[in-house]
């Protein structure tokens, strides 16, 4: 499915379940949800994430490293150099969000799809989100 019809069916849901957005990770391909977003991209080496709030548009945040391997998605892309503005710029992205969603599962109970590693979630949850 295209990447503008998962993002449609997203916000739908997101809309009427009061999800504020779903955030997407991956790094070193452990997450075949975000990869069945964005569909295949060959040697994407760095952590990337994509942001889908409920209303407006997606964003893409990746590595310099990896800068142009999305081009052809038509997302907005901000690239970030270090770790910590990796974590600044997501915590710009995610300012204001209420509850997300993202590949997880409390207590592991749904394995297919938890995707988000502990640390990640710790991450995420300590911007505020």
């Amino acid at each position: 499915m295209p990447i503008d019809q998962v993002v449609h069916a997203a916000q739908e849901h997101m809309g009427a379940e009061s999800i504020s957005g779903w955030l997407l990770y991956d790094y070193r391909g452990m997450n075949p949800i975000f990869w069945d977003t964005v569909g295949p991209i060959p040697n994407v080496t760095r952590p990337c994430w994509l942001w889908v709030p409920s209303h407006g548009e997606p964003r893409l945040l990746v590595s310099y490293v990896d800068q142009g391997r999305f081009a052809h998605l038509g997302v907005p892309t901000t690239l970030f150099v270090s770790r910590e503005e990796m974590v600044r710029t997501l915590a710009e992205m995610l300012r204001g969000a209420g509850p997300i969603a993202m590949e997880y599962s409390p207590s592991g109970e749904l394995r297919r799809v938890s995707r988000v590693d502990a640390g990640t979630l710790e991450m995420v949850r300590g911007l505020g989100v």
